[in-house]
Formats: C-alpha cells, sequence, structure tokens
C-alpha cells in the first residue's frame, strides 16, 4: 500500500475513534442553560473531556510519532495509557510486571494488538498483556476474554495484509498498520480465536 494512502486511512481512523466523545459536545449544548440539567451536562462534559484526551495520548503513540522513536520506553507511562484508554471500552486491563518489554517499538506493538483484541470484544471483558524472553527473542502476548468474542473477516484480512472484500477503509485498517509495525523489525502477529477468546502472539526482537 502506498504510503500516502496508509496514512490518510490512519487519519481517518483516529476521526472515526474520536467521534463518540466530541459528539457527546454537541449533544449536551442545548441543555447548558437548563437549570433542571446542569449536573448531567456537567459530569458528561468531564467524562468526554476525559476520554477524549485518553484517546488522543494513546492514539499519538499507538499511531503516531510517540510509538516511533528509538531507545528505551517507560514501561510505566504506557501501561497508564493503556489503562486510561480501556475506560472507553467495557473491558478491564491486566498488566502485571513484563520487564522483557523494553523499547518504543514492542509498547506500539502491545497497543496495537489491545486495539484488534478490544475490536472483537463488543461486550467487554478482560484484557492481559504478558512477555516473556525466549533466547534472544521477547515474546509479547494480548490476550482478551469474555463473550461473544469475534473478529470479523475484514479485520482478519487486514492482518494478513490481504484487502478486505469491500475495500480498505477506516474501519479496517488499523490490523494492516499493526503488522506493518511487527514487519518494520523481522516480526509476524499470530492471531488465534475461540468463543470467548482472542490471542495476539508476536516474537520480537529485544
Amino acid at each position: 500500500m502506498e504510503a500516502s494512502k496508509l496514512a490518510a486511512l490512519l487519519a481517518s481512523h483516529i476521526c472515526h475513534e474520536l467521534v463518540s466523545p466530541v459528539s457527546s459536545f454537541k449533544l449536551v449544548q442545548d441543555s447548558l442553560n437548563d437549570p433542571d440539567m446542569r449536573e448531567y451536562v456537567e459530569d458528561l462534559i468531564r467524562s468526554s473531556s476525559e476520554t477524549l484526551e485518553y484517546k488522543l495520548t494513546f492514539l499519538r503513540y499507538a499511531l503516531g510519532s510517540v510509538g516511533m522513536q528509538d531507545g528505551y520506553a517507560d514501561l510505566h507511562e504506557a501501561r497508564s495509557l493503556c489503562q486510561n484508554y480501556m475506560k472507553g471500552f467495557r473491558a478491564d486491563l491486566e498488566w502485571n510486571d513484563t520487564p522483557e518489554i523494553t523499547n518504543f517499538a514492542q509498547v506500539r506493538l502491545v497497543m496495537n494488538m489491545m486495539m484488534i483484541a478490544t475490536s472483537a470484544m463488543p461486550r467487554g471483558g478482560m484484557i492481559s498483556v504478558t512477555s516473556e524472553k525466549v533466547g534472544d527473542k521477547v515474546i509479547l502476548k494480548v490476550e482478551g476474554k469474555g463473550p461473544r468474542v469475534v473478529l470479523n473477516e475484514e479485520r482478519r484480512d487486514s492482518l494478513n495484509g490481504v484487502e478486505p472484500e469491500g475495500g480498505w477503509i477506516a474501519k479496517n485498517i488499523q490490523p494492516y498498520f499493526a503488522r506493518e509495525c511487527a514487519r518494520e523489525i523481522g516480526a509476524i502477529i499470530e492471531l488465534a480465536t475461540a468463543e470467548e477468546e482472542i490471542s495476539l502472539k508476536c516474537s520480537t526482537p529485544e
């Protein structure tokens, strides 16, 4: 895929991610002067503002320039960004000690695998992040467990680098980007699914 097309689709994907919290502000505009609605409106604005901030900072790392940096990543910061991002979904995040994850490329892969997992969990559940050192490789693993886990065909195709039947659009481009992030460091994302589980694994250089 041409770089310009990928950039355009990712930009559209980011807009798609931000539509919900931004729309909330528009919905409450007419209620700002209603005393009976004031407390509700203030709570909604506060909640939407937080969601917008969490998504922007996460996406800047996962899809933007932050995750492209060289060197060591701040794992505590990355974990915090992921935990805040997950607040916008009906899923909890379990990310314990993973000292094997050290660089920006690995963190960016974890974030993108998380995005794929959450997209397959419409009813929420639990997302877990683990890592393991095997020889000179670090195995990154993101697992999602919940009711009716389903990763649709177009997102599966996207992860495999195959253009979906309906073409490339904002809603299916992210798995392709995750694949490209892995490919840049000589890695492949492996996918496995079951009725109530999705697993994404990637063997990366140290």
